[in-house]
């Protein structure tokens, strides 16, 4: 009884050996995965399924209560596919873009960040515009991270309408002869926006998640709004994201 109580006392001391390799293989690897802010939002933060059988290794972090989940009320996790992708929306006051301009419709602004099993995404879109004249107009603007390449990119586009000439009885075919993708400086010499408060404003409202996330997550987090960590910058404008980022540790 002795020798075989011993036996089984070795075989535990085995496996909780081994145990304890693979968790700490397991946390090593999990670690390395995580070079930047964004691959811990998507890693660590709500999107994140527990790393069994190493339950220590699993999303704890979280956004702050301004920027908000709202799940489909018809979702049902019984029959349904895995939530893939959760797009937090911020509830708070962003301000306007510019000023002394009428709008075109009852939208506000809107920005909102995406966690996605692919990456993580910032959106936010201006409210809509209308000139003196009656051209309407708006923008939208995106960073977007990719986690296999470890790369940041900038994407924005700025739209023109002429609401006068549009005929809701003819469809889309017909009115879309009366929208209008231009570059950013032919849109600003069109709406007469001021660009320089329109990039203050977009810079503040694409940084909500990342300064949210920061704040939400203090003494926790890896990173800061000086050490965002390690990724590359692609896209429509560099400059633009690079100032994005230089604006992070800037008090709002």
């Amino acid at each position: 009884m002795i020798r075989r109580g011993r036996a089984l006392l070795a075989a535990i001391a085995v496996a909780l050996a081994a145990y304890a390799a693979l968790g700490a293989a397991a946390t090593v690897r999990h670690e390395r995965s995580i070079h930047n802010v964004f691959d811990e939002m998507a890693l660590e933060g709500p999107m994140a399924k527990p790393q069994l059988p190493f339950p220590w290794i699993r999303g704890t972090m979280s956004f702050p209560p301004e920027l908000r989940y709202a799940p489909d009320p018809s979702y049902d996790k019984w029959s349904a596919p895995p939530i893939t992708d959760m797009q937090y929306t911020y509830t708070g006051d962003l301000g306007e873009p510019w000023d002394g301009m009428e709008r075109s419709s009852g939208d506000r602004s809107y920005a909102s960040i995406d966690i996605m099993d692919d990456g993580v995404t910032a959106r936010c879109s201006t409210r809509d515009g209308v000139t003196a004249d009656g051209l309407a107009f708006s923008a939208e603007f995106s960073w977007s991270y990719d986690p296999a390449t470890h790369t940041l990119s900038w994407e924005q586009y700025f739209v023109t309408w002429e609401p006068a000439k549009e005929d809701d009885s003819r469809g889309w075919d017909y009115n879309r002869q009366f929208y209008h993708s231009l570059a950013r400086e032919e849109w600003l010499a069109a709406t007469g926006v001021d660009g320089a408060r329109l990039d203050a404003w977009v810079d503040r409202t694409l940084g909500l998640g990342i300064r949210g996330w920061l704040a939400q997550n203090a003494g926790r987090t890896r990173f800061s709004a000086a050490d965002l960590g390690d990724f590359n910058l692609a896209g429509d404008d560099v400059g633009r994201l690079r100032s994005l980022l230089g604006s992070l540790g800037e008090t709002i």
